[in-house]
C-alpha cells in the first residue's frame, strides 16, 4: 500500500483540531455547546459566560443571554463535556510530545454551569 502521509504529518494535521478556539491551548477539558456544536475548553467558556454576566448591569440587562464565542448562536443549555474528543486530545498530545500531558488550569467545580443556566 502507498502511504500518502507520514505519521508525523498526520499528527501535525490533527494538532489544530485539539486546540481551543479561544485560548489556543490544548483542549484538556473540552465542552461542546449543544446549540451550535462548537467546542472550547471549560475554563474559556466559564470566563466567556462570566464576562457576559459582568457586562449585563452596565447594559441594563438583568437576565443575560449567552452566545457561542465563535458563531454567536444563542446558548440556552449547559455545555456538555466531550469525552470522545478528550480521549483523542490525550492520544494526539501524547504522540506529539509525551511531556506535554500536564493539563493547565483544570477546573473541577461540578455544578459551575448552574450559575449560568440554573440547575
Amino acid at each position: 500500500p502507498v502511504l500518502l502521509f507520514t505519521f508525523p504529518q498526520v499528527l501535525e494535521g490533527l494538532e489544530e483540531y485539539i486546540l481551543c478556539d479561544i485560548c489556543q491551548n490544548t483542549l484538556w477539558q473540552p465542552y461542546t455547546l449543544v446549540e451550535c456544536g462548537h467546542t472550547s475548553c471549560r475554563s474559556c467558556l466559564i470566563d466567556w459566560f462570566n464576562m457576559v454576566v459582568a457586562q449585563a448591569p452596565a447594559r441594563n440587562v438583568w437576565n443575560p443571554e449567552y452566545a457561542c464565542p465563535k458563531c454567536r448562536t444563542r446558548v440556552r443549555q449547559k455545555p456538555i463535556e466531550d469525552f470522545v474528543l478528550k480521549s483523542v486530545v490525550v492520544a494526539v498530545a501524547n504522540a506529539i510530545d509525551p511531556k506535554n500531558l500536564a493539563p493547565c488550569r483544570q477546573q473541577t467545580e461540578p455544578n459551575v454551569w448552574n450559575k449560568f443556566f440554573g440547575s
